[in-house]
């Protein structure tokens, strides 16, 4: 069982609502109460539509709806040119091609990943056009299992601090910094990912106010209720939102001490989903 249904597991025992968990692995769990039944499958929840959790994990499509109104760093993307099934949306023949509008269009560094990634895999920090190239031909390789036939090119951000920010119904219900004092680069860009990476909570109310007021005009634009929203602050402490996960994981949270937090937090859901006051 992943530690997200650990948690929810302990929340329905504390609040009394009764579950079913129908897999080996634990990670399908039915949660019953007053003659409602809902799913938790994996980390997904029962709180966001199909089309939300799907644009979510399109970033190219979440960029396109929300840097009009929350600032996030320029994003481009790029149809695989060898495509057969989704032809009629490649723009460029060749991974060259691609290469030199990037260049066109963005400074160098940029950064270079596939469209659907998790956990900061396929990131890649580029300084040149052979690095662009070797890159996007990476993320376009068919035989990897990796493969991803949209790529994107993204403006780079000297990231000082990075944060996650979990959201319910509009409401910021903590957040965590992506905390490297004492890691050391793993050769991923994610920063949890770095070998002696913490996630440390984040109690300060000045900043907490900060982080909520980037995020609130996402959710007078999106049906988006539940949520974890990556936010970095840069160099000259301006806020960005780099992406939107609608099924956030919490594993190197609870690691580091969130379990309780987590707890408080499923059972805020629980009382959403079955109206409990």
């Amino acid at each position: 069982m992943n530690p997200n249904l650990t948690q929810l597991v302990q929340a329905c025992d504390t609040l009394g609502i009764s579950y079913t968990i129908y897999h080996s692995s634990g990670n399908l769990i039915e949660v019953s109460h007053a003659n409602q039944t809902h799913l938790f499958v994996n980390w997904t929840t029962p709180f966001n539509s199909h089309a939300i959790a799907k644009l979510c994990t399109d970033k190219e499509y979440f960029y396109r709806i929300v840097h009009p109104i929350v600032p996030m760093p320029a994003t481009i993307g790029y149809v695989n040119p060898s495509t057969v099934k989704y032809h009629s949306y490649v723009s460029f023949n060749s991974t060259e091609a691609i290469a030199n509008d990037i260049l066109a269009h963005f400074a160098t560094p940029v950064i270079v990943k596939m469209n659907r990634g998790t956990t900061g895999i396929n990131v890649f920090f580029c300084n040149s056009f052979d690095e662009i190239q070797q890159r996007l031909e990476q993320i376009f390789n068919r035989n990897s299992s990796l493969f991803d036939y949209v790529a994107l090119a993204q403006q780079y951000i000297s990231i000082q601090r990075e944060y996650r920010v979990i959201y319910l119904d509009g409401v910021l219900q903590f957040a965590y910094e992506k905390n490297i004092d004492q890691a050391t680069f793993a050769g991923n860009l994610s920063r949890l990912h770095w070998n002696g990476a913490r996630a440390v909570v984040v109690d300060d109310a000045q900043m907490l106010a900060e982080i909520h007021a980037l995020c609130a005009p996402l959710f007078e634009r999106l049906p988006l209720r539940f949520c974890g929203l990556d936010i970095a602050r840069d160099e000259q402490g301006r806020l960005w939102m780099i992406e939107a996960n609608s099924s956030p994981g919490f594993d190197v949270f609870v690691r580091d001490g969130g379990g309780a937090r987590m707890i408080e937090l499923y059972q805020r859901m629980l009382r959403s989903l079955f109206d409990i006051r």
